[in-house]
């Protein structure tokens, strides 16, 4: 279990095993441990873990990037940019699953749960199928959202390529554009290592024109170096032996993360068996933090607290899903 804090941020408060967050993980015999990491270090084992492979984190926009770090790193989102950058390099070089801290999971990586299929990339498309699948074991991602990004074995095809978009269109002015965005531009500018199935068809379909209107172009790189590199990018690539699944979005937000209110606080909220049927399919439940973090906040004592309606996908998450929840 990871907990990673930003060194570089002077404002980042950076946990310890005596921080009262960590006291329910450790008192279920949860093995912390804390690894401080280095861009720098891990871009180079990315690079030097992809030589040779069907897809190169490129080496030479790696060097490039690497020589612009101390400008980087006076820019303002910095401290997510280089989260950013640290998961893709962690996952190409270790495989692992990355998620966001308000994310609950449902079940176990390789429990069968009731997400429709019909193939490869079609996890989670038939909400009307009883057919329980197993979550992909091989890479999948849940573009636009991305909080929940399962890539279990190392040196994943989608990952390098996701690295080298990541250098390639960074641009450290604009909130966003470094992080969920990389995976869905990857997905589009390289669909021959997305999964065939209905779901890429579909999600496919609906970013054509959003991307196509969406400023990627490098700021950050010399002039003229992304072109060229995308140029040897395409030549040096070829089918790759391993694809990602694209996920419905639902399998990891079965409640978007702008209705938590109406499905958790109002007074109309489903619950009992409605409440169950919003989670049945799905691996994970990703929260908005804004929202929930207040319903589930036991470390201070507040007068204008919220509640969540018992029996609510809340309830049913705090006391049927979360182990270490208060």
């Amino acid at each position: 279990l990871l907990f990673a804090a930003n060194s570089s941020t002077t404002n980042a408060t950076l946990l310890d095993k005596k921080h009262p967050r960590l006291a329910p993980l450790i008192e279920h015999g949860y093995n912390i441990t804390f690894h401080r990491y280095d861009p720098a270090d891990m871009l180079k084992k990315a690079v030097e873990a992809s030589s040779g492979a069907s897809v190169e984190v490129d080496k030479t926009v790696a060097k490039e990037f690497i020589r612009s770090l101390p400008r980087f790193r006076r820019q303002e989102f910095w401290y997510s940019n280089e989260s950013n950058l640290l998961r893709l390099a962690l996952l190409f070089v270790h495989g692992g699953t990355y998620m966001d801290t308000d994310v609950i999971i449902l079940r176990s990586h390789g429990e069968a749960f009731a997400g429709g299929g019909g193939g490869s990339g079609d996890i989670g498309e038939s909400r009307n199928s009883s057919e329980v699948v197993p979550l992909p074991n091989d890479g999948a991602i849940a573009a636009p959202e991305n909080n929940v990004i399962p890539f279990p074995k190392p040196h994943h095809p989608f990952v390098a390529a996701a690295l080298n978009n990541f250098m390639l269109n960074f641009n450290g002015t604009i909130w966003g554009n470094n992080g969920p965005r990389v995976l869905k531009r990857t997905a589009w500018e390289r669909p021959d290592l997305v999964c065939e199935g209905e779901i890429k068809g579909r999600v496919f379909a609906s970013w054509e024109k959003q991307l196509k209107e969406e400023p990627v172009a490098n700021m950050e790189l010399k002039p003229g170096s992304n072109e060229k590199v995308k140029r040897n990018l395409d030549e040096n690539v070829k089918d790759a032996a391993r694809c990602v699944t694209v996920l419905d979005k639902k399998v990891i937000q079965p409640i978007g993360w702008r209705k938590w209110f109406d499905y958790c606080v109002s007074k109309k909220s489903p619950t009992g068996k409605k409440a169950e049927a919003l989670l049945e399919r799905a691996y994970a439940a990703h929260l908005n933090n804004k929202l929930t973090g207040g319903l589930f906040d036991d470390m201070h004592e507040r007068s204008d607290r919220q509640t969540y309606v018992e029996g609510s996908a809340c309830d049913l998450l705090m006391n049927k899903y979360c182990t270490v929840c208060p």
